[in-house]
């Protein structure tokens, strides 16, 4: 298995941001949103965090986090997906582990995870 977050791995045109918005699935909690929608092949990220939450040093950081619990856990999916997460709030307090903890039971609740 392959480790390694690659630009395929990433959401990165506007374009299929847009399409994603449009047309994904959407679970929601508290701390951030996901949208996510089947793909053929591979799963990607795709990560937003607004300007007025948190200074940009903050930001990094949780953009960096939820992208790390991504590529060690994205072979937990059920499926391949497109995932895009917005942060509605400041999460920058959280450790890494409350942070992945929140990331889980919003797949579980969307029914995204394989069952263990």
């Amino acid at each position: 298995m392959d480790y390694r977050l690659r630009k395929r791995d990433r959401i990165r045109s506007r374009k299929e941001i847009i399409l994603l918005l449009k047309s994904g699935k959407r679970i929601e909690n508290k701390e951030f949103k996901i949208i996510l929608r089947e793909r053929e092949e591979n799963s990607r990220i795709g990560v937003s965090v607004k300007k007025n939450i948190v200074n940009s040093v903050k930001r990094n950081r949780i953009r960096r986090v939820l992208k790390e619990i991504f590529r060690k856990n994205r072979e937990k999916l059920k499926k391949d997906y497109d995932l895009f997460i917005i942060v509605k709030k400041d999460i920058s307090s959280k450790t890494y582990h409350e942070i992945e903890s929140a990331f889980f039971a919003l797949l579980a609740k969307g029914k995204a995870l394989k069952e263990c």
